[in-house]
Parts: C-alpha cells; sequence; structure tokens
C-alpha cells in the first residue's frame, strides 16, 4: 500500500501541474476527453511504475533465499 500511495501522490503532485500546464499552455481549448485521457496517463503511469518497483524488488529478495 505503501508504494501505492507514494506513486499517487506523486502523480497528483507533478501530473497534475503537467495536466494544468498543457491546459494553460494550449492555443485552442483541450477537450473533457482529452484533458480525462491525459490527467489518467500522468496520475496512474506513476502509482504503475511503482508497482512495478515493489514488485521487482519482492522478486529479487524471494531469489535470493
Amino acid at each position: 500500500m505503501a508504494h501505492v500511495a507514494t506513486g499517487l501522490l506523486v502523480g497528483l503532485v507533478f501530473g497534475g501541474t503537467i495536466v494544468a500546464f498543457t491546459y494553460r499552455m494550449s492555443p485552442e481549448p483541450l477537450t473533457a476527453a482529452d484533458l480525462v485521457s491525459r490527467g489518467a496517463n500522468e496520475i496512474l503511469f506513476p502509482v504503475g511504475c511503482s508497482l512495478v518497483l515493489f514488485a521487482a524488488t519482492a522478486l529479487g529478495k524471494r531469489v535470493q533465499s
């Protein structure tokens, strides 16, 4: 759970910032679908990365013992 929470926090902070900058700097208004897809990608991708790191660490410990 700690890995999921950390990934979610990182995604919310940095992904939210990226989505906000994308929205503000876009020359034409973005559609709601575009904002939702970008937001999901920027927020959920760090969660997936943290789960991959957790799985790799757990597997490495299991192989060593």
